[in-house]
């Protein structure tokens, strides 16, 4: 069975998504991370193939982590450009990881892509950007057409 990792933080965002994939009944089963701290240490898990994922549906703002009593200290680089980068972090962060360069993520963001132009990090030939202000079909048939 495919595995879909959905890092998104709103939970109204995670279950539409999720309710997409079921609905257009995309075989695969969602992992869902909600922060920046959660995503780097599922990549952290990443050790060989029988744990990559097939594809990452990824939000760019995310908080570092859930507010706790023992809150993992932010990394430099994360407070230095905070929620509004966390998503390009992270994509970034994956795109490091040899075993991970050909699997496909979707950024999939309230923020235009011409807002994260500058980021030229996360792009590469297998990172698409959808807006969220579309209609939730172009997310299904997206996932649908990188399955095939």
């Amino acid at each position: 069975m495919r595995t879909i990792w959905l890092v998104e933080d709103d939970f109204d965002s995670r279950k539409s998504i999720r309710n997409a994939i079921n609905d257009k009944s995309i075989e695969a089963k969602v992992i869902e991370l909600t922060t920046e701290h959660e995503f780097r240490e599922q990549l952290n898990r990443v050790t060989d193939e029988s744990n990559l994922p097939n594809l990452v549906i990824l939000d760019i703002m995310l908080p570092w982590t859930k507010p706790m009593k023992n809150m993992p200290p932010e990394p430099d680089d994360v407070k230095e450009k905070g929620v509004y980068r966390a998503g390009a972090r992270c994509e970034k962060l994956f795109r490091e990881k040899q075993s991970l360069k050909g699997v496909p993520v979707i950024i999939y963001s309230n923020l235009q892509e011409d807002y994260l132009k500058h980021d030229v990090i996360w792009k590469s030939e297998k990172t698409y950007y959808l807006g969220k202000n579309v209609d939730i079909t172009e997310l299904q048939l997206k996932i649908i057409s990188l399955f095939k």
